[in-house]
C-alpha cells in the first residue's frame, strides 16, 4: 500500500481533483485566517497608504474572494510563510500549527478554478529556441553524425563507459577518464559554434524568458547550416542521410582519418565461423550449448543477419578504449543487426606469445596490467537483441587459476559459468556459452579473473547470438492508427506515382518530419521539394539534398521547439498539447534532442495523449543512455557545477588543489566527477533523491580519498570506488569538494555563498539579492581578533544585512568545517574555534553538518518538493508560477510512498496537468498570473 505522508495528505485534502470549493470556506477564513493575518501581518502590512513593509498591504483582503483575485501575490506569501521568513520571529511568533493551517488554507486557495474558466490555470507553452547542446545534438542525431557537429563548453570532457542506464546499477570500480577542459576533441565542424546560452536567473538555459534571438544570433545559425550542409564528408559521416540521398550516401568514400575523425572508433565485421583454429580443449561445465552445436547456431545466424563472431585479429596491434559504441558487430553484405561492443576497461587486441588464439593470431585482454574484471556491455540501435553470447578462454604459459563469466541479463536474471584453467601456451582454451532465460536478452558479459595468477584474461572469438532482425523500423506494442475518415485532410508521405518526382519527394518528406519534429502538409513538402529539384537540376542528386539540407536546419520549425501556432482551446483557455509536442516535450526533457522513431511512431498513432503510454516511453528512455544528458544538462546546471573549473583557490593556502607541472592540473575533473556520480548513482539505480542530501556511500578515486581522509585506494590511483562512508561528514552534495569548493572564495570559505547556494539549489528558496548599498564582511573593520562567525555577526546586526542573514547564515556555518577546498578541519583560518550548530526555522535545530543533513532527511518533504519543482521547470521550459504549486503536490503525493524515487518524480512530471496542457498563449491572458515571483 501506498504510503502518503501525513502533511502530504493534509495537502491531498485540499488539493482534490476537481478543487472544489469545500462547504463553508467563506467562514474559515473569517473565523479561522483573517484572524490570524490580522495578529500577525498587518503590523508591518497594514493600509496602503501607510507604505507597507515589501509593498505588500493588507488593505482590500476582508474575504476569500479578494485573495483568489491576487493569487499571484498570496503565492508570494506562501513562499514567506513556509520558510518562516514571515513574520520575523523577533516581531511575532507564529504558533506551528497556525503556520500549517495558513499555508494549507493558502494552497487549496491557489488551486481552485480560475473565476469564469471552470479549472486551474496549466501556464502558456513557451516559445523558445534549442540551446547551443539541444541544437547540436538534435543535428547530430538527425543526420546519424558519430561526433558532435562543433565543440562547446557543455559537453563534459569525460569518457563514460560505466553509464549504462539498461544496468539498473554502477559497478563497485568504474574508470573514468578525462581530457583537459576546453581542450580539442573530434567533432564535424571544428572552428565552428554557437554563442553560450543565457541561464535564467535561479532557473535553466532553456527557458523561453532567457532566451534572445537577433540579427546577428540569425546569420550564426545560417552560417552554421551552410557550412554543415557544405562539408565535403558530410554523406561519409552522416549515416542517416541514406534515406535522403541513397545513391550518394552509397559512393562517398569513407571519410579520411583525421584530428577530428572519432579517435579509436573501430567497426568490425562479423564472421560466420566461431573458432576455427580448432584448438578449444573442452567446453565448459554449465556451458548452455556444446561447441559443434554453437558453431552451428552461429553459422546459421550470420546467415540470417542477426549474429557472428569478433574477431580479435580484426583490430590487431590495437587498444579498444572503454567508451561506449567503440566496436560494432557488423554481419557483412546482410544488412542485419549492429550490435556495440561498450567495455568498461580498455581492452587490448594483440599477440601473445604465452597463448594460442581460437582464430587468426591476435587475442583480446585487458590493456592494464592485472585489471582482470571487466565487462563489455551490449548496445545499439538494436539495443537488447543479443540471446546468447559464446566466448573462447585462452590458457597461459605458467598461469593457471579460476575465471568467471556472468552474462547479466534483462529482467534481473544472471547466468554464470566458472572455469578452472590449467596452465600451458593454449593447452587448455576453453569454450563457454551463456544464453538469456526465455523471453530475456543479455545486456552485458561480466569477466571475473580475479583468482587467475596471470595480470591478463586473454579471451578470442566473442559471438552473439541475437533475436532476427525487424524487417523495417517497426515499433512493438504500437498499435496502427486507425483509418482515417477520406475527407480528413492527410499530411504529405509516399506518393510513387506523384508528377513532382515519387520516390525523392517521398524522402524529403521523411527527411522533413525528423528535421522539423511533426507532421509536414503536402504545401510545406511542395516548397522543400522545390529547392531539391532546383539543386538537381543544377548538379545532380549530391546538390539537391545538400540544398534540402540547408534549408531545413535554416528553418524555424527546426530551429524552435514546436514553433507552430496552438490548436483551438477549449472554454477554459487550456488545450491539451499534440502527440507530436508531447513526443518533442518529452525527449528534450529527457534527452535533450529529438524524439527517436519509437516515440514518433506513437505520436503518429496519436498514443502519447494516453497518460499511460507516456510514463512508459518516460520510463523506457529513463534506461536509455541517451538519458545521460538529463545528468550532464539538467543536474550540470542546476548545481552550477561548470563554474568548477573556473574556480581558482590560492595556491599558497591550498596546495593539494593542484598537480602536475606547474600545477596545471587541478582538482577539478575529480571533484566534478564525484558529484556527477552521486546524482547518476541515483538515475541509474533508480534511489530515492533524498541521497542528495545525505548518501551512506561515495565514488572516490585516490586523490579525493587522500583529500578526504578516507580509505578510497592507493595515492593518485585514478580508479573510482564506491566507499562506504564512516560517518556523517561526508555523503551527499553539500560536503562533496565540488560544492564546497565553487562556494568558496578563492582564498577562504565564504558561509553566505554557502547558505545561499544551500537555499537557492537545495531547498529552491533562494534569498532575496543582496542590498547594493550594504558593505561586505571583508571590507568592515571588525579586527583579526573574531572569528568569522563573530564578524558576520557583527555584520547582521546592520537591520539592513539581518533581514536576508536570518536566512543565510545557519545553512553556511553548518559547512564551516571545511575549508575552501572541502578538507575537514577543527578551527578557522584564523585559528578560532569553528561553531557550526544552529538553529534554522523551518528545519530545526542542530549541532553539527550530520544533524543538520539528518534534520532535511527528517522533513523530507521540503527538499523532494525543491527537487521537483527544478523538474517541472526544466521539462516546461519556463518558470513556475502559482497555478503549478497544486500539480507539485500532487507528484509529491504519488511519488511519497517510494520516498521519492527519481523515475517515479518524473513520471509525475510528465503524467502532470501542465505538461500534457497549455493555456492560450500569455499574451491573450492577464499577464500577471504567470508570474510567481
Amino acid at each position: 500500500m501506498t504510503r502518503v505522508s501525513p502533511l502530504l495528505a493534509g495537502c491531498a485534502a485540499l488539493l482534490c481533483p476537481v478543487f472544489a470549493v469545500p462547504a463553508g470556506a467563506a467562514d474559515d477564513f473569517a473565523d479561522r485566517i483573517l484572524p490570524l493575518l490580522e495578529d500577525n501581518c498587518t503590523y508591518c502590512h497594514g493600509a496602503a497608504d501607510e507604505d507597507p513593509a515589501g509593498g505588500f498591504a493588507m488593505a482590500g483582503f476582508a474575504d476569500r474572494a479578494s485573495v483568489l483575485r491576487e493569487r499571484a501575490t498570496w503565492a508570494k506569501a506562501l513562499e514567506a510563510i513556509e520558510t518562516h521568513a514571515m513574520p520575523p520571529a523577533d516581531d511575532a511568533w507564529l504558533d506551528p500549527a497556525d503556520r500549517h493551517a495558513l499555508a494549507a488554507w493558502l494552497r487549496g486557495a491557489l488551486a481552485e478554478p480560475e473565476p469564469g474558466l471552470g479549472r486551474a490555470r496549466v501556464g502558456a507553452a513557451p516559445l523558445r529556441r534549442l540551446t547551443r547542446l539541444e541544437y547540436n545534438n538534435t543535428v547530430r542525431d538527425l543526420l546519424g553524425l558519430e561526433t558532435d557537429v562543433f565543440m562547446f563548453p557543455e559537453r563534459l570532457p569525460f569518457d563514460k563507459a560505466y553509464f549504462d542506464p539498461a544496468a539498473d546499477r554502477l559497478p563497485a570500480e568504474l574508470s573514468i577518464r578525462a581530457r583537459e577542459y576546453g581542450a580539442k576533441y573530434p567533432v564535424l565542424l571544428p572552428t565552428a559554434g554557437l554563442p553560450g546560452d543565457g541561464r535564467a536567473e535561479h532557473g535553466f538555459s532553456n527557458r523561453g524568458d532567457a532566451q534572445d534571438m537577433s540579427d546577428s544570433l540569425l546569420e550564426q545559425y545560417l552560417s552554421l547550416a551552410d557550412a554543415v550542409a557544405s562539408h565535403p564528408e558530410l554523406f561519409g559521416r552522416a549515416a542517416r542521410l541514406r534515406d535522403l540521398a541513397p545513391e550518394v550516401a552509397d559512393a562517398a568514400p569513407k571519410p579520411s582519418p583525421g584530428p577530428n575523425r572519432p579517435r579509436n572508433r573501430l567497426v568490425a565485421v562479423a564472421s560466420a565461423e566461431f573458432a576455427p583454429n580448432d584448438n578449444l580443449a573442452r567446453t565448459a561445465e554449465g556451458s548452455a550449448v556444446t561447441l559443434e552445436a554453437f558453431r552451428q547456431q552461429v553459422a546459421a545466424a550470420h546467415a540470417e543477419g542477426r549474429g557472428g563472431t569478433f574477431d580479435a585479429d580484426a583490430v590487431a596491434n590495437t587498444t579498444v578504449p572503454g567508451k561506449g559504441g567503440v566496436l560494432h558487430l557488423a554481419p557483412a553484405e546482410i544488412g542485419g543487426r549492429t550490435v556495440g561492443l561498450n567495455p568498461s576497461e580498455d581492452l587490448w587486441s594483440a599477440v601473445f606469445s604465452t597463448g594460442r588464439a581460437t582464430s587468426g593470431n591476435a587475442i583480446f585482454t585487458n590493456r592494464q596490467k592485472d585489471k582482470k574484471n571487466f565487462l563489455i556491455g551490449f548496445e545499439g540501435e538494436d539495443r537488447g537483441a543479443v540471446r546468447a553470447v559464446g566466448v573462447s578462454l585462452v590458457s597461459r604459459r605458467g598461469q593457471s587459476g579460476a575465471i568467471t563469466l556472468t552474462a547479466e541479463c534483462t529482467g534481473d536474471e544472471a547466468v554464470s559459468v566458472t572455469v578452472e584453467l590449467a596452465a600451458g601456451a593454449g593447452a587448455d582454451n576453453v569454450f563457454a556459452a551463456l544464453a538469456a532465460p526465455d523471453g530475456e536478452h543479455v545486456r552485458r558479459l561480466v569477466i571475473d579473473g580475479s583468482a587467475f595468477s596471470g595480470d591478463y584474461v586473454l579471451l578470442d572469438d566473442l559471438a552473439l547470438l541475437c533475436d532476427s532482425p525487424p524487417p523495417a523500423p517497426a515499433l512493438v506494442g504500437v498499435e496502427p492508427a486507425e483509418p482515417e475518415d477520406e475527407e480528413t485532410p492527410k499530411p504529405a508521405g509516399p506518393a510513387p506515382d506523384a508528377d513532382l518526382g515519387g520516390a525523392p519527394r517521398d524522402r524529403v518528406t521523411r527527411f522533413l518530419r525528423r528535421a522539423f519534429r511533426r507532421p509536414v502538409d503536402a504545401a510545406e513538402a511542395d516548397r522543400y521539394f522545390a529547392l531539391y529539384q532546383a539543386g538537381q537540376a543544377e548538379g545532380g542528386e549530391e546538390r539537391a539534398a545538400r540544398q534540402v539540407v540547408r534549408a531545413a536546419l535554416s528553418s524555424p520549425s527546426f530551429l524552435y521547439v514546436n514553433p507552430t501556432p496552438p490548436e483551438a482551446a477549449d472554454a477554459s483557455g487550456v488545450r491539451p498539447l499534440t502527440d507530436h509536442e508531447l513526443a518533442n516535450r518529452l525527449s528534450y526533457f529527457l534527452w535533450s534532442t529529438l524524439p527517436d522513431d519509437e516515440l514518433f511512431a506513437l505520436a503518429d498513432a496519436g498514443r502519447l495523449s494516453d497518460p499511460d503510454v507516456l510514463e512508459a516511453q518516460a520510463r523506457r528512455m529513463i534506461r536509455d543512455p541517451r538519458v545521460r544528458e538529463l545528468s550532464e544538462n539538467f543536474f550540470v546546471e542546476w548545481l552550477r557545477l561548470r563554474e568548477l573549473w573556473s574556480a581558482q583557490p590560492d595556491r599558497r593556502a591550498f596546495r593539494a588543489f593542484y598537480a602536475g607541472a606547474k600545477g596545471k592540473n587541478t582538482l577539478a575533473d575529480d571533484m566534478f566527477a564525484e558529484a556527477l556520480l552521486l546524482f547518476e548513482r541515483i538515475l541509474i539505480e533508480d534511489r530515492s533523491v533524498l541521497e542528495l542530501i545525505d548518501a551512506d556511500a561515495a565514488y572516490l578515486n585516490g586523490p579525493l580519498a587522500e583529500l578526504y581522509g578516507l580509505e578510497g585506494g592507493p595515492d593518485g590511483d585514478r580508479t573510482w570506488r564506491r566507499v562506504d562512508l564512516p560517518d556523517g561528514r561526508r555523503g551527499g552534495l553539500l560536503t562533496t569538494g565540488a560544492v564546497l569548493t565553487l562556494t568558496s572564495f578563492p582564498h577562504r570559505t565564504s558561509p553566505i555563498r554557502r547558505g545561499a547556494w544551500t537555499l537557492e539549489t537545495i531547498l529552491n528558496r533562494p534569498p532575496a539579492p543582496p542590498n547594493a548599498a550594504v558593505t561586505d564582511v571583508d571590507e568592515q573593520a571588525f579586527g583579526d581578533a573574531l572569528t568569522l562567525r563573530q564578524k558576520v555577526e557583527r555584520h547582521r546586526e546592520d537591520p539592513a544585512c539581518a533581514i536576508c542573514h536570518d536566512r543565510i547564515d545557519l545553512p553556511g556555518f553548518v559547512l564551516e568545517n571545511y575549508d575552501a577546498i572541502g578538507r575537514w578541519r577543527e578551527t578557522d583560518d584564523a585559528g578560532g574555534p569553528i561553531e557550526p550548530a544552529g538553529d534554522l526555522p523551518g528545519v530545526g535545530a542542530f549541532g553539527d553538518v550530520t544533524e543538520f543533513k539528518r534534520r532535511l532527511c527528517e522533513d523530507r518533504l521540503r527538499f523532494a518538493r525543491g527537487v521537483t519543482e527544478r523538474l517541472l521547470s526544466y521539462a516546461l521550459a519556463r518558470e513556475l508560477a502559482y497555478h503549478d504549486l497544486a500539480p507539485v503536490e500532487r507528484i509529491l503525493a504519488a511519488a511519497d510512498g517510494s520516498a521519492f524515487r527519481l523515475s517515479d518524480l518524473v513520471a509525475g512530471v510528465v503524467r502532470s496537468d501542465p505538461f500534457r496542457h497549455a493555456d492560450r498563449p500569455a499574451d491573450t491572458q492577464n499577464a500577471s498570473v504567470e508570474k510567481t515571483r
